[in-house]
């Protein structure tokens, strides 16, 4: 290859360089926190729309705004905690899109992540590159929330949100017995669900109750197995809680 050949190439790499850096810009419109509107769908509703969490709201998450996307481009968003915990969410489209926006759960209720007050750190990459952060506060319990979350279980009965949101936002009040019945009835609705077992050995565990706080975890244990939880991951954050826990219980 010639001078003049060689040059031509590097000038249309770095071109293209440019380019895609410049595509992932402009797809990335903007990142918002809040109680997202479920179920979640375009514009990915945020009811409030706020970066102070309690740590009895709930569901508390992150709504990202993109423009024209195309199939293939990969989202990844690192959340992490003032303790350095966290979890990294990812995502490929399989379609091209205008328009569209990608709606990420934030676990606080109920897991080991109330006790971590402060700013919390969001960095967003698309397909490789940074395009966008922010950061949001986690702070103690809001009054009147078991009462507010009362009356929507009273509206939606068979709802193991609705359940789940009651009974751990009880366990913080100190109302055990409350705690134990909605967290109980919010794992009979979706067995499978990590959250509310999460919940009820932590509520165990305030109760002082060891041997029900380990049966609960060995049950969580038995949940995540089998389950992806490579680095960083959900499942990741999920399964170091647990081992958190279960050095509290002695197992």
């Amino acid at each position: 290859m010639n001078r003049g050949s060689w040059i031509a190439v590097m000038i249309g790499a770095v071109l293209i360089a440019v380019l895609v850096a410049g595509a992932a810009s402009a797809s990335f419109l903007s990142l918002h926190f809040g109680i997202p509107v479920l179920p979640v769908v375009f514009p990915c509703s945020l009811r409030p729309e706020t970066a102070r969490w309690a740590i009895t709201d709930y569901p508390t998450g992150v709504a990202i705004q993109w423009g024209p996307l195309r199939t293939g481009d990969r989202r990844e968003m690192e959340v992490t905690a003032p303790n350095g915990r966290g979890f990294v969410s990812t995502y490929t489209w399989d379609a091209d899109s205008a328009r569209s926006c990608s709606s990420v759960s934030v676990p606080i209720l109920g897991t080991l992540a109330e006790t971590w007050l402060g700013t919390w750190r969001v960095t967003l990459v698309l397909n490789g590159r940074r395009v966008g952060e922010g950061n949001f506060e986690v702070i103690s319990a809001r009054e009147g929330a078991l009462a507010e979350y009362q009356r929507r279980l009273a509206a939606s009965p068979n709802s193991a949100d609705a359940h789940f949101s009651v009974g751990a936002t009880a366990a913080i009040v100190g109302q055990y017995d409350l705690a134990e019945r909605h967290l109980g009835e919010a794992t009979r609705l979706r067995p499978a669900w990590l959250a509310p077992v999460l919940a009820q050995a932590r509520l165990y565990l305030r109760a002082g109750d060891k041997d029900k706080a380990r049966e609960r975890l060995l049950f969580l244990r038995g949940l995540l197995m089998g389950r992806r939880d490579d680095p960083g991951t959900m499942t990741a954050l999920y399964r170091a809680m647990l081992e958190d826990l279960l050095k509290e219980v002695g197992e």
